[in-house]
């Protein structure tokens, strides 16, 4: 469904206007169909199916933009050219020859001669769009199609009271003039710039996509002189328009295959993600000092969050819950190089902070693609409940005191990781008591909005918490993802949405 108002607006007074071009020629068709000669209703029928075809390829088009959110910006203008181009030229022979009707036949005439122009400019900018062309050069050239554009239609203008294209006699009787075919040089020298650039960059399109650039390429030239030498065979638009048809087919054909691949290797890294995070619950059934319990919820298949829990030795345990600041494949390689490293360091021997410090040492050595993580980091001693922490940039920890309520701890952070080096992460000492309970989480949760664009928030999530805070980890994790889903009206998470959640129980000896 179309979201942004003036979208639909747009879209509906678009369709309102190609339905109603097709209405009209049909109309006009049947109405003149007796008089007309038999080239002329050749012609006619050519343009009415091309202007179907092309409200089939608008609609077409719509429904991917919606669906995948593909950019079909400068294919809509350049299927616009060649739908316009075949409503002024089923026009144009309706009207030939009608004194009345004169200057109607003037400017439609003068309208269809822009169309050409007008689709090879089209077609310059679509196929720079889809290579993705952004060198200066490219940059300078689409300036100079597009200056050149303005400067042919401007000539084109001017063909009314000079005639050196056509000139339409008092009877109403429509001819071309000996130069009628240098309309068509601008058109035809942005197809050989188009055949030019796409030689240049034939690695970004696979075999399927030049054939058919070709094919629009040369089509038009062929039709073109066709048109020169045979006076009232036209049927060049309705070619184009088959031609839009094959490259849009061709295109769905590589982005389908593409999303095949795309999505193997989502399910690839999903599957490799579900592996590395700890699944099954309760994870330690013989230590009674401790009950815990973690979630993630991917806000793609595959998420840029993770946490972890781990016996260090039998007297330690270490928690960890991070954020990547991306998603998709690259998070995901990013989250699994900093669980290891995490999880290395700290069964080395090595603090919470000092782990800190020489993971962000190593992922600054590689390539991180800008991406940083923030992690919250603490290691608890079971037998005493003391407790050392260390916050990279994370959100703040919410602690549950026995007998009381939760209650978020706020404190100064240190920056987060893969940003800069040489940073020192500081450490926080704690002390849990049998009955406390920790709780941490990403912002995916307090930053997830509702139909008004209110976020849920700090509060709210501290209120969840409080509903029934003597529950167990696991029923907490899942009241707070019920108040959430509530909240937002969708089971759609807006970001990763990723919870810790751990009871101390004390030292235990049953």
């Amino acid at each position: 469904m179309l979201q942004n108002r003036k979208v639909r607006i747009k879209v509906a007074i678009t369709s309102l206007i190609y339905i109603s071009m097709i209405v009209l020629s049909l109309y006009y068709l049947l109405l003149n169909a007796e008089r007309l000669k038999p080239l002329y209703l050749v012609n006619l029928t050519a343009d009415f199916f091309g202007m179907l075809t092309g409200y089939v390829l608008f609609v077409s088009c719509l429904i991917d933009v919606q669906r995948t959110g593909t950019d079909y910006r400068w294919y809509f203008y350049l299927l616009n050219a060649v739908f316009f181009g075949l409503f002024t030229d089923s026009v144009a022979w309706l009207v030939d020859g009608n004194a009345s009707l004169r200057w109607l036949n003037i400017a439609d005439n003068t309208l269809y001669y822009m169309c050409m122009p007008s689709a090879a400019c089209f077609f310059w900018l679509y196929c720079s769009q889809l290579m993705k062309l952004d060198e200066e050069f490219h940059r300078r050239m689409n300036g100079v199609v597009q200056l050149g554009l303005m400067l042919w239609l401007s000539l084109i203008l001017l063909n009314i009271p000079a005639g050196f294209y056509f000139t339409v006699s008092d009877a109403g009787v429509y001819s071309r003039s000996a130069h009628c075919w240098m309309h068509q040089l601008y058109g035809y020298a942005v197809l050989l710039l188009s055949l030019y650039m796409m030689y240049r960059q034939r690695r970004f399109l696979d075999r399927y996509r030049r054939i058919a650039f070709l094919v629009y390429i040369i089509s038009p030239v062929l039709v073109g002189i066709l048109n020169v030498l045979f006076y009232g065979f036209s049927i060049n638009y309705a070619v184009e328009m088959l031609v839009l048809l094959l490259m849009y087919c061709v295109v769905n054909v590589f982005q389908g295959r593409r999303k095949v691949v795309s999505d193997r290797d989502l399910a690839l890294a999903s599957a490799i993600q579900e592996r590395t995070l700890p699944r099954e619950f309760p994870p330690f059934p013989d230590r009674k000092e401790f009950d815990i319990f973690a979630s993630m919820t991917p806000a793609r298949e595959v998420g840029g969050d993770f946490y972890d829990f781990f016996l260090i030795d039998e007297d330690h345990l270490a928690m960890v819950i991070a954020d990547v600041s991306d998603k998709g494949v690259p998070a995901c390689l990013f989250m699994m190089i900093s669980k290891v490293l995490i999880k290395t360091y700290l069964t080395q021997g090595e603090s919470p902070g000092r782990t800190l410090e020489l993971v962000n040492k190593r992922l600054l050595e590689g390539d991180s693609a800008g991406m940083f993580v923030t992690v919250w980091l603490a290691v608890l001693e079971l037998s005493t409940g003391k407790g050392v922490s260390a916050n990279a940039g994370h959100e703040h920890p919410i602690l549950k005191r026995k007998g009381e309520d939760f209650e978020m701890i706020r404190y100064r952070h240190s920056p987060m990781m893969s940003v800069k080096d040489g940073i020192e992460y500081k450490e926080r000492e704690f002390q849990l008591d049998p009955g406390d309970c920790v709780f941490v989480y990403t912002d995916g949760i307090t930053e997830s909005v509702n139909g008004n664009m209110e976020a849920f928030g700090d509060e709210r999530l501290v209120q969840s918490l409080n509903e029934e805070e003597s529950a167990s980890p696991r029923l907490l994790i899942r009241n707070v993802t019920e108040k959430l889903h509530s909240f937002t009206g969708t089971d759609e998470p807006f970001d990763d949405v990723t919870m810790l959640c751990l009871r101390y129980n004390g030292c235990c000896t049953s």
